[in-house]
């Protein structure tokens, strides 16, 4: 339903939930937005706008009051070294994870066979999505790995393996895992806060700093937010509950969605619920998320478009939230970060929200 026949200023009546989580002000109206995910489409999230429309601060302002309504946990996937920052606003009680300076765990010692090779395989898998590895390759790696986890190596002894230097893809691959990931003699010697970031057993909001690796090698980042994603795929059972509880964030959605791919789509659009996961995403423009353009927004129970004054940017939105000639007209006109033209699952209208990231009505 296109609002063509009414003003661009028209209070749209509509009449929102007063349950579920407090989002902001509808700027027409005045009144106070919430959002339920039990009436909601799906518990999804994203944000559309360009650098400097306020992005990261709603995230961070949704994420903060989703994880005070629910009680849940939140783990936020963070290529800019900001959202620390954006944080310390609401809470000192914020985790904060640097794989550089704490490797991924390729494998704890201790561990039965099975599971050693459960986690292998994950790294393989992982290294496959960024890297162009052959199956023979995947399989030599995983070889190497099981040999190096069942003898309690150090990550480096891969080197001592016949590692073909001249293959780039194997290389690089090599190059990574001794980079990035580490043998851990048990789950005690690895950090059990940082174990924390994978388990999700512990309600929370956690950070895995990015910045220095995007910084090195944007291919590197991309796989840490694959194998994290995966490995915690892995530990997760079956959610009983339509509120998600674990909200995992990714801001930048456009450095790793080329590597997650199919399989990213695949569990926002059909098992993510069922695993008690939301996802809340935010990128600079629809583009970004070529060729699951149409899956991934009307996979959102939440879409959110930042104002911006330009007009290609709102005809790329129109279809996705209902806009009319003179509803782009008016949203041009629109300014300020934290303002959004936004789509609330079920309602199909839109409506125009302001989110105060210091206004903590829920409280």
């Amino acid at each position: 339903m296109l609002l063509d026949s009414l003003p661009p200023t028209a209070v749209v009546p509509l009449s929102y939930s007063s349950t579920g989580t407090y989002i902001g002000i509808d700027v027409i109206s005045g009144s106070s937005v919430y959002w339920d995910p039990e009436l909601s489409s799906t518990p999804h999230l994203l944000v559309i706008g360009p650098s400097g429309s306020g992005k990261s601060v709603t995230l961070s302002a949704l994420v903060h009051r989703f994880v005070r309504s629910y009680n849940v946990n939140a783990i936020i996937f963070d290529i800019k070294d900001e959202y620390r920052y954006l944080f310390s606003m609401y809470t000192d009680r914020v985790l904060i994870f640097n794989p550089v300076e704490v490797p991924l765990p390729l494998c704890f010692c201790e561990d039965q066979p099975t599971k050693k090779l459960e986690m292998i395989n994950i790294a393989i898998e992982s290294l496959s999505k960024v890297y162009t590895l052959s199956t023979q390759a995947r399989k030599y790696l995983a070889k190497i790995l099981v040999n190096v986890c069942n003898r309690c190596l150090d990550v480096d002894s891969i080197w001592n393996y016949e590692v073909d230097v001249y293959d780039k893809e194997i290389s690089k691959a090599t190059s990574t895992l001794t980079t990035l990931f580490n043998v851990y003699t048990n789950r005690y010697s690895f950090d059990e806060e940082f174990l924390g970031v994978y388990t999700s057993k512990q309600r929370r909001i956690s950070i895995v700093n990015l910045k220095q690796i995007f910084v090195r090698d944007r291919l590197e980042s991309a796989l840490v937010v694959t194998y994290i994603l995966k490995y915690m795929l892995s530990t997760f059972n079956v959610s009983t509950t339509q509120i998600p509880i674990n909200v995992v964030v990714l801001d930048e959605l456009w450095h790793v969605l080329p590597f997650l791919g199919d399989e990213f789509v695949n569990m926002l659009a059909r098992y993510s619920r069922s695993l008690g996961i939301a996802m809340f995403m935010a990128t600079q423009g629809v583009e970004d998320l070529h060729p699951y353009i149409d899956t991934i927004i009307n996979s959102c129970g939440l879409f959110m478009a930042m104002s911006a004054p330009s007009i290609s940017y709102w005809q790329k939105l129109q279809r996705y939230l209902n806009l009319s000639k003179k509803a782009i007209d008016y949203a041009m006109t629109i300014s300020g970060q934290g303002i959004a033209v936004t789509r609330i699952s079920p309602y199909k209208i839109p409506t125009i929200l302001y989110v105060d990231p210091l206004d903590n009505f829920e409280e």
